[in-house]
């Protein structure tokens, strides 16, 4: 899989660095590291980025093979298994991942999670309704469902 690395800001998109990725199947971003993770094997590579550029060659990784979906927030990482409704949360700066928490309680199935600086929406299509948690500091807290979604959403996409 090709990709690359660039700075998106005021409107306006520069490439500076394009990678070939192998196995990839998840990228988050925080605010200042990238994640690069494979499902088959849960390797995984944390880099600390700034201003478009990647800063050294990055902490390795092994994580669980079986997460779903990963998402960042402005310093953090939510890893989420759907098949198990299980998680997992740390912090993701510096280019490096720290776990601080993880649950089994997640609810199982959800198709889509939206990050933000802090906050985190959780969606299921086909549901009309979604829940959000904040996740700031590696501190994960949920704060509960709400309904009145439409329920054929396909994306869900946070901004920083």
């Amino acid at each position: 899989m090709n990709g690359g690395v660039g700075l998106l800001a005021n409107g306006a998109f520069s490439l500076t660095r394009q990678i070939h990725f192998t196995e990839v199947t998840t990228v988050a971003a925080s605010c200042d590291t990238i994640l690069v993770y494979a499902a088959s094997n849960g390797f995984a590579t944390a880099v600390q980025a700034s201003g478009g550029t990647l800063i050294g060659l990055g902490n390795n990784y092994n994580f669980d093979p079986h997460w779903t979906t990963i998402t960042a927030t402005d310093d953090s990482a939510l890893f989420y298994n759907k098949t198990a409704g299980t998680g997992a949360w740390g912090t993701l700066k510096g280019g490096m991942f720290a776990q601080t928490g993880s649950s089994t309680s997640f609810s199982k199935g959800l198709t889509n999670i939206g990050g933000t600086s802090n906050s985190l929406l959780f969606y299921t299509k086909g549901s009309a309704s979604g829940s959000t948690a904040t996740l700031s500091g590696g501190v994960y807290e949920f704060h509960g469902a709400f309904g009145g979604l439409r329920n054929d959403w396909a994306i869900i996409s946070g901004g920083k």
